[in-house]
């Protein structure tokens, strides 16, 4: 099946500074600012979904977790600063297979 994918009850849970392929981007009170000083308004939809207008474009993402946010088509991945990024490169990879399989 697929992983678990914890999910997310309110825009607070993802207060903080994220990486982004744009540089960092803080989210507060449901505003995402760039590195810019430019602000866009950030919005959980009803079912789930996390929207984000910015500059006239509207990225969506159904994959939202405390600690990753997947935009579709050319958004990218935010990814919550302070994680290690052994940690994200591994989930990227997929589940690494065992280097060194148990003995029975």
């Amino acid at each position: 099946g697929h992983p678990p994918v914890r999910s997310l009850h309110s825009l607070k849970d993802l207060d903080g500074v994220w990486n982004s392929d744009c540089g960092p981007m803080a989210i507060s009170a449901g505003q995402v600012r760039d590195c810019h000083g430019e602000f866009a308004p950030l919005s959980l939809s009803t079912d789930g979904q996390l929207e984000l207008q910015f500059a006239g474009t509207l990225w969506r993402s159904h994959f939202v977790d405390p600690d990753h946010i997947h935009w579709e088509g050319d958004g990218g991945m935010w990814l919550r600063a302070g994680l290690p990024t052994s940690a994200f490169e591994t989930e990227k990879a997929g589940r690494p297979a065992e280097e060194h399989p148990r003995e029975p």
